[in-house]
């Protein structure tokens, strides 16, 4: 026998922490003590599935047909906070969200899990950027004489989520998959990104890559002027990790201002009149 505890509302709440995302459920029942559990002699405890939203897991073989079936349906017809286990089982869902929350930008109505890597999937890029969880960084367009790359690029918003999307629990884990540099590239720009938005005179926010591959990570484009920045998870910088740097300068003349090396280093140090190494806490601004 369960006995219910009397609970009218439930709260649940996705808190971001440092490395990882805190998920709490919370309702206002009266709980159960140590007198109350005595006093009856079974007891169940009723989980995600039962209370506080829809669960549907994909690994469930009639939930998966009705997704792969009819996707929208089935997120249409949800109500409350949803979570969605084994999301990538049937992608066509995210399409799906996708409508619902342009049609209701409340936030906290899905939660995505899954046991595949999220971020590879194609159908997530296509189907979520510019929502929550995505942001475009447009390509730089500036007239130099050179064949650009003209897509967007894709970052997410919290680097802890794409960690854990991603399966990396550590800065360990991201060195040995070879994933430290995208997640740090993710970090700075958009730690830029949310900088820039407390300017009294915000800067366009984009990059810039030649047909060639030759690519700044971040360019900063305010009238005229122009700062650039490429951003390296290491302590050491090569002549090589300039070399973008120096031709978008070249490219620009004048209108270039500065360009910067954003990095682990211990000292900022000027390699020249207007290109310099900066250790990622003076960018920041947080030494």
């Amino acid at each position: 026998m369960a006995r219910h505890a009397g609970a009218r509302a439930v709260t649940i709440c996705c808190r971001p922490e440092q490395t990882h995302h805190l998920l709490s459920i919370a309702d206002d029942g009266c709980g159960m003590t140590p007198e109350t559990a005595a006093a009856s002699c079974s007891i169940g405890i009723i989980g995600m599935r039962e209370r506080g939203g829809s669960y549907l897991a994909l690994d469930d073989i009639a939930v998966r047909s009705q997704a792969l079936a009819d996707p929208q349906g089935l997120v249409d017809g949800q109500r409350g906070f949803v979570v969605i286990d084994e999301v990538q089982l049937a992608p066509d869902l995210l399409r799906a969200i996708k409508l619902a929350v342009d049609r209701d930008h409340a936030p906290g109505r899905f939660l995505l899990t899954g046991s595949a890597n999220l971020l590879g999937m194609r159908t997530v890029g296509e189907t979520l950027a510019g929502r929550a969880a995505w942001f475009e960084l447009p390509p730089f367009h500036a007239n130099l004489g050179k064949r650009l790359v003209k897509t967007a690029k894709l970052y997410a918003s919290d680097p802890g989520l794409a960690s854990y999307l991603t399966g990396i629990e550590s800065w360990a884990d991201a060195v040995s998959s070879g994933r430290e540099g995208a997640l740090f590239e993710t970090w700075v720009v958009g730690e830029v990104r949310a900088l820039d938005r407390f300017s009294s005179r915000p800067s366009s926010l984009c990059f810039w890559r030649t047909s060639a591959g030759r690519e700044v990570d971040l360019v900063l484009e305010r009238g005229r002027d122009v700062v650039a920045i490429e951003i390296k998870a290491s302590a050491t910088v090569a002549a090589a990790d300039t070399a973008a740097l120096r031709e978008l300068r070249d490219g620009l003349g004048d209108r270039f201002r500065l360009g910067i090396v954003a990095c682990l280093a211990r000292n900022p140090v000027a390699l020249d009149r207007n290109l310099c190494v900066a250790p990622l806490p003076s960018l920041l601004g947080v030494d």
